[in-house]
């Protein structure tokens, strides 16, 4: 039988009252955005490869190689809304009151 798993910090009483208030901003016809974010490093070994029956597969691995590159997407009911629109809103949205720096300066860089 497979198990149902559950993050140790999970709190089902701050799930249903954050559904509650999607709920609540749905009927009242806000619209509701989906954002995610996710990097990847420049240079992204292969952990597997082939190799002859018997024999180890070797590779190399650049243990310099730097840079990442991050991506930010969201979905706004059926649209998908790209990084260059994002970075505006966002950079609205999380701007730190007094702060002479924007989003794009906290988390947006690459490399």
């Amino acid at each position: 039988m497979k198990k149902t798993l559950r993050h140790p910090k999970a709190d089902e009483s701050a799930r249903q009252a954050f559904q509650q208030k999607i709920q609540q901003y749905e009927k009242e016809g806000k619209p509701i955005v989906f954002i995610d974010e996710s990097g990847f490093p420049h240079d992204t070994p292969r952990t597997h490869g082939y190799s002859p029956k018997g024999q180890r597969c070797f590779g190399l691995k650049n243990g310099g190689a730097k840079g990442r590159t991050n991506v930010i997407g969201a979905l706004l009911g059926q649209r998908c809304l790209l990084s260059d629109y994002l970075i505006p809103i966002l950079t609205a949205m999380f701007s730190i009151p007094g702060s002479h720096k924007s989003l794009s300066q906290y988390s947006l860089k690459t490399g």
